[in-house]
């Protein structure tokens, strides 16, 4: 089953640090953007938490006193389960940083910039919670998981994995244009992506297998679906 998470409605938030942190990150996130909260002090509180349900943005401490983050995250992939994983540090190491991204952190956040995690999740717009197969609608566009498969005007498209993903985002959130970083770390999971010209490959080699009007660009910010 789908959940998409828009702007107009309530996510659950969950926040796994100690109990003045947890406070400091939902009051930060709630001056932007409401929702629903949920604190845990420990990584096995906060698994218990999530067994009985239903979570949309994991909001974690890279390391607390039973367990890192990064083995977290790792135990949550082997038992299928996805969120929104943002992790907040204290070690600006990059060596680190790639590794929250390896085990499927979609932001990495330095403890002194928190006062920003509002608005990273506000421009988030859309968050796709968990799917066996997605069909989305967007416009002429439908999207299958299960098949790898993308329906435009009901014409089968198969595109590369990391261009499936990323038409995939585009389709959660059609009238947003996705930045460079946005979409390396969605996409790729790592925000080092973005200074390369991988992205604008990818972009030319969707435009030319789905059509050119189907991707649009805007200079100096990023691509978007043409809605």
């Amino acid at each position: 089953m789908q959940r998409i998470i828009l702007l107009n409605e309530k996510a659950c938030f969950l926040i796994i640090d100690n109990k003045a942190n947890a406070l400091l990150i939902e009051n930060s996130i709630k001056k932007v953007i409401g929702g629903d909260f949920f604190t845990a002090n420990t990584f096995k509180k906060a698994e218990e938490y999530i067994l009985d349900n239903t979570v949309d943005v994991i909001i974690s401490s890279l390391q607390l006193q039973d367990r890192d983050a990064i083995d977290f995250m790792y135990a949550l992939k082997a038992q299928g389960k996805k969120h929104y994983y943002i992790i907040i540090s204290e070690d600006a190491s990059t060596y680190i940083e790639k590794e929250a991204y390896k085990a499927g952190a979609n932001d990495y956040l330095i403890k002194n910039n928190i006062d920003t995690i509002g608005f990273k999740i506000k421009n988030l717009v859309a968050y796709l919670h968990t799917a066996n197969k997605a069909n989305m609608p967007i416009a002429n566009i439908i999207i299958d998981e299960e098949k790898y498969l993308i329906l435009k005007e009901n014409l089968p498209y198969f595109l590369p994995a990391k261009e499936f993903e990323m038409v995939k985002l585009f389709c959660a959130a059609p009238e947003k244009i996705f930045s460079r970083n946005e979409i390396a770390t969605c996409v790729w999971k790592d925000p080092l992506v973005a200074k390369s010209r991988i992205i604008d490959v990818h972009i030319t080699h969707i435009r030319k297998v789905l059509g050119k009007e189907i991707i649009r660009s805007v200079k100096k910010i990023g691509y978007g679906l043409r809605a």
